[in-house]
């Protein structure tokens, strides 16, 4: 997935729109994962700007994108999640596996290796 330039959207309500349904879609995963690779972790426009002084730009929020080709950040999600509860991995272990299956498995191939009981 290419990173959206978040300035160059439209207005900062389109912005906030569009992180929205890149949430509802699951390209986007909002939920806080200390374990989630940092370039893969991005900051998405949230509100309006503060006090409306002009200039100052939306807040802003991270979210995380995937990391597995094939796969959106949901089902990314659910494939560390899943290989953790099969192999007894921490997740920081589950994520350099996953990178490793990358190198040989597309990425809904990996959610089944992963997902699989």
């Amino acid at each position: 997935m290419k990173r959206p330039d978040r300035f160059l959207t439209c207005t900062i309500s389109c912005s906030i729109d569009q992180a929205c349904l890149r949430i509802r879609d699951g390209s986007y995963l909002e939920r806080g994962r200390h374990y989630w690779p940092a370039e893969y972790v991005w900051s998405v426009a949230d509100g309006m700007p503060p006090g409306g002084v002009p200039g100052t730009g939306p807040k802003f929020r991270p979210v995380r994108i995937s990391f597995v080709p094939g796969l959106n950040a949901v089902e990314c999600d659910r494939a560390v999640v899943g290989l953790c509860d099969r192999e007894g991995l921490k997740m920081e272990q589950a994520v350099d596996a996953i990178d490793q299956m990358t190198r040989a498995l597309d990425g809904p191939s990996v959610l089944d290796a992963c997902t699989a009981k």
